[in-house]
Parts: C-alpha cells; structure tokens; sequence
C-alpha cells in the first residue's frame, strides 16, 4: 500500500495546489510492506521535487515541489530502481496531482521572488518574455533560511527590495569599470553595472560581470545587514548577496535584465520590486548555480 499525506496535518491527499515557482509545504509519500522502496516521481521540466530523506530504504519519504510551469501534473510513486532506466516502464504504486497556479494573479506587488533555490520574475516582464521566468539563485555561505541574521554568512533576509531596472552611466561598458578600479566594486551606486574583466583591471571572481544593487523597502528580517546585489558569478554561494544564473533553457538573468532596460517598460518603470520569502527556518537557499554561464558576456 502506498498513498500521499501532508506532513503538518497528516491527512491523506489527492492534489498539491501552487503558484508558480513557490515552494510547496513538506509532504510525504507512505510506502507500507512490499512498497518501501517506492520514490516520488514528477517530469523535471514541469516541476522541481526535492526528496528530504534520502536515504533509499526509509519507508517513508518527505518532499518538497516547485512548479516550473502552469497547468496540472502528475507526481507519481515508482520503483526507483526501475524508474532510472525507463520512467515508462517502472510501476506505478500510487499518484496525486500538482496544480500549479498563475502568479500573476492577486495583488502581490513584488514584480520578482526569491524563494530559497529559484529567482522568478513574474510581473513586469522583459519584451521576449511570453509568462514568468524561473533562475537558478543561491544566497549565502551557510544556505539555510534560518542563518539570515548572520552576517557576511547567511542568505539574503526576508523582506521586499527594490532595484533601478536601468544601467548605471558611469558602468555602462567594461572599459568604463576597468578604468574606475577597485572603485567598480567599492561604490554603492543603483543600476546594472558592468565590473571590470580583463583589460585594464581584474577579473571579479566574487562578482562576476554584470550585478545590480538591491535596495530594502521598509523592514525585513536582518535590518543591520546592507549591501546586497543580484549578481552572476556562478560560484555557488554568497556572503548575503543572490547569486543568480540562468533559466532551464540557459539564458541568464541579465540576459533578461538587459533586455528590459532597454525597452519601453523601464523608461516607465525603471524600478522593480523583489520579494524575499522562505518557505520555513530549513529552507535552502542553495540553487544550481555553479557552473559557467553561457548567457550574455560583458562586452
């Protein structure tokens, strides 16, 4: 016997129900007898399903389920020894829908999310851009919700941010922040700035080419801790900044960003809201983001 329950109330289910790129509550998939071995099961391009017992023989298995894209879904239990060769083929022991709901609906006024593993941005949209966008995103040294007190460690604080959706004049171009130095990085002004790369100064490992300041608006959860960006080093980890990388189709952020800023939409709203909200104090904050990226280079 197999079956889905809801960790907090533990009340058998049918359908998880999302918005788009939230991270779902905890569940768990109850194997019982000849079922133990038995893992839950979701097509990777229509959803993220993070397993928090990993371990192959517990009979039961919490996870966790980010919808990447709208619409209704099956998450399945299977064999995992059978599904890892053919999905197809492994047997089906028991299975519950996803739903997952348009973002844009309701009266959030954030146009980007920042959960924990994904930066989506779902209102006010880049030209190209036909629904929301889901990045990889990683905040921290210690990738975990609970230490974003903790300066120069912990993961970017909850809270709302604002960031100038237009390029800064004074790096506008890499030889423009070759030339200003270590003041490239030093200064504390908005916009999307260009950091030195080659040429006349340094490369930016902890930076990488592109980043954009974050501003808070009103409180959040770590007030004495400033400072933070939007940036592409694809390092894998921050000292509080997001480290933000590409879509599953590897396009990156400024890609995007860039993108905006030169359209029509930021000459009337050059300024955009992020949101930063994580699901509970064990939340990740680590997403996929250490690997080069493939997106726009500085030029």
């Amino acid at each position: 016997m197999a079956y889905f329950k809801r960790l907090s109330t533990g009340e058998q289910i049918a359908t998880i129900t999302t918005t788009l790129g939230d991270e779902s509550e905890r569940f768990m998939l109850v194997a019982e007898g000849n079922d133990a071995s038995l893992w839950p099961l979701i097509d990777p391009t229509a959803a993220d399903l993070d397993v928090l017992q990993s371990t192959i023989n517990l009979p039961d298995k919490i996870f966790t389920v980010t919808g990447k894209r709208l619409g209704r879904f099956s998450i399945d239990a299977r064999d995992p020894l059978e599904s890892r060769t053919d999905i197809r083929l492994a047997k089906l022991w028991a299975s519950i829908y996803l739903v997952v709901t348009d973002v844009s609906q309701g009266d959030q006024q954030d146009d980007l999310f920042y959960y924990g593993k994904k930066l989506v941005w779902r209102k006010s949209l880049p030209p190209s851009a036909g629904s929301a966008l889901m990045f990889d995103a990683t905040s921290g040294l210690m990738a975990i919700a609970s230490a974003q007190t903790i300066k120069h460690s912990g993961p970017i604080p909850e809270g709302l941010y604002k960031l100038k959706a237009q390029v800064d004049p004074q790096q506008a171009n890499v030889a423009q922040a070759n030339a200003l130095g270590d003041k490239a990085v030093e200064n504390s002004r908005e916009g999307i700035q260009f950091l030195p790369v080659g040429g006349l100064g340094p490369t930016q490992p902890q930076w990488g080419t592109f980043r954009v300041r974050l501003t808070p608006v009103g409180p959040n959860k770590a007030p004495l801790r400033t400072g933070f960006y939007l940036h592409n080093s694809y390092k894998g980890y921050t000292h509080g900044c997001i480290e933000v990388g590409d879509t599953d189709d590897e396009k990156s952020f400024f890609d995007y960003l860039f993108e905006y800023a030169q359209s029509e939409k930021s000459k009337k709203r050059p300024w955009l809201l992020l949101k930063v909200s994580y699901h509970d104090a064990f939340t990740t904050t680590k997403g996929g983001t250490t690997h080069q990226g493939s997106g726009r280079l500085a030029d």
